[in-house]
């Protein structure tokens, strides 16, 4: 029988976090949530999180999951997806939807959000970001008469080539050639953050963006995802050593799910329509090395270590970028504020996954 996400102790311990740090939650008493690429990493905790208010606070909230592929769903969501008010919409969010579909609230999250397929799917990694979110924004505009707000998780990535010293605000504006194939994810996110400020001023559509940076937790693909974050979790589930083929100097600012989740719901419940907001955790500023070091440390009773090798790949040039720092001072202006130290946040996401795998 399919567990529950409940039945994770790190999980439920994050849904009780969830609920004491999103102000406003009770406004979604008596109202609909779409939420597209349900079963992805941040959908499903948004999901999860929806479903504990309606079990543990009575919430009386309706929830429509779109998913490509309802095993996943199954397996993802367990007996959750069993509950009255629940239903799963199994289909592309390119598609048209149901015409009777009418929501209060939608969550478009539905994306490749994964540097391994910007490069081999670039039309699979840019439609659901702009011919998706024209189908829902035109769907909610035409079907849903007390739609509350449309949320488009956007990304970091369309602030594009920033300088080094350079804070980004939401008012930054960085390069982004649009013809490399890298690039598909960052230019088909700002494509759909330009859809929604169009919908917001010409048709009132309450739109609201938010821009996601690197974010981990238990419900990240550890397995299959190849940035180095998801591949040296992997390595510590898997008792492996990490292996560093370069010199690690790449610095990101990594967020915990329940950081980047309180404040992709503070800006769907208390966000202004037509802007965008930053979200993330500007305080976990780590280097490459400085994850692999940590993540080896936190667990020395697993006798792995990190072990540095020279790459000598033809054509290979190690990574020295150091990625821009953002700014969450808008975010915060609605009342967020990242607490979960880079420390802490991956002990929970390995604690999590491990629990699950040992079952």
């Amino acid at each position: 029988m399919p567990r529950s996400p409940f039945d994770n102790p790190v999980v439920l311990e994050d849904m009780s976090s969830l609920a004491s740090r999103v102000k406003g939650w009770d406004a979604l008493d008596g109202t609909t949530v779409l939420v597209t690429g349900a079963a992805g990493m941040l959908a499903s905790y948004i999901v999860f999180f929806l479903a504990y208010l309606k079990t543990v606070h009575g919430v009386d909230i309706r929830m429509t999951a779109l998913v490509r592929n309802r095993a996943k769903a199954g397996r993802r969501f367990g007996p959750l997806i069993d509950q009255v008010g629940f239903m799963v919409l199994e289909q592309d969010v390119c598609a048209q939807l149901p015409a009777q579909l009418d929501v209060e609230y939608a969550v478009h999250a539905a994306s490749l959000a994964s540097p391994q397929w910007y490069g081999r799917m670039p039309v699979e990694t840019m439609l659901p970001n702009v011919t998706g979110t024209a189908h829902l924004l035109e769907h909610v505009r035409l079907r849903c008469d007390n739609l509350r707000s449309f949320l488009f998780v956007s990304s970091g990535s369309v602030y594009g080539e920033v300088t080094q010293a350079e804070c980004c605000t939401e008012d930054t504006y960085g390069r982004l050639n649009f013809l490399a194939l890298g690039n598909a994810y960052g230019l088909s996110k700002q494509m759909g953050e330009a859809l929604c400020h169009a919908y917001w001023h010409e048709y009132g559509v309450p739109a609201i963006c938010a821009r996601v940076f690197h974010t981990y937790g238990p419900t990240m693909d550890w397995e299959r995802d190849s940035r180095v974050f998801s591949e040296f979790v992997g390595n510590v589930v898997r008792n492996q050593d990490i292996v560093m083929r370069s010199e690690g100097s790449a610095c990101r600012s990594f967020a915990y799910i329940t950081d980047t989740v309180s404040q992709l719901l503070t800006v769907m419940l208390r966000g202004v329509p037509g802007e965008s907001y930053n979200v993330g955790n500007d305080t976990n500023f780590t280097s490459v090395a400085e994850l692999a070091d940590m993540l080896v440390g936190l667990y020395p009773g697993k006798g792995i270590h990190v072990v540095r090798e020279t790459r000598t790949d033809a054509g290979y040039s190690a990574a020295t970028a150091r990625k821009s720092p953002m700014s969450l001072s808008k975010v915060r202006r609605l009342g967020c504020e990242p607490l979960v130290s880079v420390e802490d946040g991956f002990k929970r996401t390995i604690d999590a996954i491990e629990w699950e795998v040992c079952l």
